[in-house]
């Protein structure tokens, strides 16, 4: 994004070759969100971006705990937890470090080590030569401790800010929110008629007598990716599920194909071959992250990690 101006009638936004105008605006940008209120005058919001790590582990530690296991609370948050996936993956993390770079991904061992030492205290256990990935997410922090929504600065703008943890809970709430200040600023609102409360899975529990297999000629019991049980089918789905696919991440987080114990090491020359057949994507010009493409994140290798105490 480019500039935003405010008029009469709305706003213009410029973005790269595009100019769009529009009579309200949401500011939801997250770690960039302070950048956007700036751009309309909005000078009294920081975000203080603040680096959360984890590691993840097998569905064979999951029996380790059966709920979230949080510690004693610090002024930076609720500390490490120990958890398990939706899924079923064994998962520590994560701490809490302000950094500068909003787009610093990175993990590191000094991190991870502070992880396994505080999930200890909670699960003294878990084994750490099945830890199979370590990633991190960076929250949208600011000084003042709690949720900013707010639309009395400029008239027709809603500023979402500091919508950190627990802010994907609290996402329908906020939506539900943000509605009804669109509707008080003269947003003309109407329920969607085709609107549908609940959309299937795109993955899918297999019955224990499930017969696929990777030779398998029925799509929907061809198994691409053996360590997660996902079919050739449920890959093809998630090209039809409205969002473009656009990377070999696209299909992991969608479908789980590469999530599992190799990591992908199986099954992602399939992916690649199924993704060039249904889009006509040459196989070479299939990125693995389309957000993050040319620049590489640098994690802690995984064989580090099985060798800390």
């Amino acid at each position: 994004m480019e500039k935003i101006r405010k008029h009469e009638e709305g706003f213009v936004i410029d973005v790269e070759n595009e100019r769009i105008k529009t009579k309200y605006l949401v500011n939801a940008a997250g770690l960039y969100s302070d950048g956007i209120a700036k751009m309309l005058g909005i000078t009294n919001y920081e975000i203080l971006p603040r680096k959360g790590q984890y590691i993840l582990f097998g569905k064979d530690q999951g029996h380790l705990v059966n709920r979230v296991i949080f510690q004693v609370p610090s002024s930076k948050g609720k500390g490490i937890l120990v958890t398990t996936t939706y899924h079923g993956n064994f998962m520590i993390g994560p701490n809490a470090e302000e950094v500068e770079d909003r787009a610093d991904l990175s993990t590191t061992k000094e991190s991870l080590q502070y992880i396994i030492d505080s999930a200890r205290r909670s699960i003294p256990g878990f084994k750490l030569n099945r830890a199979l990935t370590t990633y991190s997410g960076i929250r949208a922090s600011i000084r003042e401790k709690d949720f900013i929504i707010e639309g009395d600065q400029v008239q027709g703008m809603i500023n979402l800010i500091g919508i950190d943890s627990p802010g994907l809970t609290a996402a329908p709430a906020i939506g539900v929110k943000v509605a009804e200040m669109l509707k008080e600023l003269g947003l003309p609102l109407r329920l969607k008629e085709d609107f549908k409360a609940y959309r299937a899975p795109l993955v899918h529990i297999k019955p224990k007598d499930f017969d696929g297999s990777t030779e398998h000629e029925d799509p929907k019991k061809k198994i691409i990716c053996r360590c997660e049980t996902v079919t050739e089918a449920e890959i093809v789905e998630s090209f039809n599920r409205g969002l473009p696919v656009e990377s070999i991440q696209s299909i992991k987080f969608r479908t789980r194909a590469g999530m599992g114990q190799c990591q992908g090491a199986y099954c992602q020359s399939r992916v690649k071959e199924i993704i060039n057949r249904e889009l006509g994507i040459p196989k070479e010009e299939i990125p693995m992250n389309s957000h993050r493409e040319g620049k590489k994140v640098d994690k802690v290798d995984i064989k580090e990690i099985k060798k800390m105490n």
